[in-house]
């Protein structure tokens, strides 16, 4: 199970606030399908509590984040793609990301997502600015979901980091809190790294179209009714694709 497997990485670490797994059954012999148990860790999640804090704090929380953030992508990998054995593994991450962005898009085709622009433009234009991709070596593990629901705090630090799912062997550009998103001072302050070059805005730029289109594409595979997110999520979308072409 990936994200065991990512959880217990990660807790040889010992200094990010991870859960530890207590138990771990793949057998399906005691229940109908796989799972795990793990700790129980104290907090809220930020995204709940987020508003309760002033700015100072919010920038501490995240300087803190950027910390745990950096030692996470201190793990490195041996190939590109996602964590889980099971999917596969590439020799460079420009293969391992436009294999993932080739899938989300047939998601989308096979799903009947109308997109801003027709698939096969938006494909051709991610191709050409895809050389940048080559410029990524090493593969480190990255969360790619640590969002504001992923951290729990409490009086002003962070108690956990959970969900690591999503985890992937990739640029450690595509964590969360590099996006258009949550791009924050105080992240960049922990994590000891800024976007600064030509090569890294540009690489961003496509991680950041992949999560618009992540967004957007998921409003129909969950079946969303909420109109207001709908709308926003295709007007992000709109926004990203502009911003993308520009890059």
């Amino acid at each position: 199970m990936a994200e065991v497997q990512a959880l217990r990485l990660v807790e040889e670490l010992r200094n990010v606030p991870v859960p530890r797994v207590l138990a771990c059954d793949t057998s399906c012999s005691l229940a109908p399908a796989d799972y795990f148990i793990m700790e129980f860790m104290p907090g809220t999640p930020y995204n709940k509590v987020k508003d309760q804090y002033s700015e100072a704090e919010q920038s501490g929380i995240e300087q803190q984040l950027g910390a745990y953030n950096r030692r996470i992508n201190e793990i490195k990998g041996e190939k590109f793609g996602y964590f889980s054995e099971k999917k596969p593994k590439y020799s460079t991450w420009k293969e391992a990301f436009l294999s993932l962005m080739d899938d989300l898009l047939t998601d989308g085709k096979e799903a009947g997502v109308s997109l801003p622009i027709d698939y096969d433009g938006l494909a051709q234009l991610i191709m050409e600015k895809s050389d940048v991709l080559n410029d990524v070596n090493e593969p480190v593990l990255i969360h790619w979901d640590l969002w504001d629901g992923n951290v729990f705090v409490e009086e002003g630090r962070i108690t956990a980091i959970i969900d690591f799912e999503r985890s992937l062997w990739a640029d450690p550009l595509m964590e969360h809190y590099f996006s258009h998103f949550n791009y924050t001072p105080g992240f960049v302050r922990g994590y000891g790294r800024a976007i600064t070059t030509d090569s890294e805005r540009k690489r961003r730029s496509l991680y950041d179209l992949y999560f618009d289109l992540v967004l957007w594409i998921e409003c129909t595979y969950r079946q969303y009714d909420n109109k207001e997110h709908i709308q926003w999520a295709i007007n992000n979308l709109e926004e990203g694709i502009e911003r993308f072409r520009l890059s």
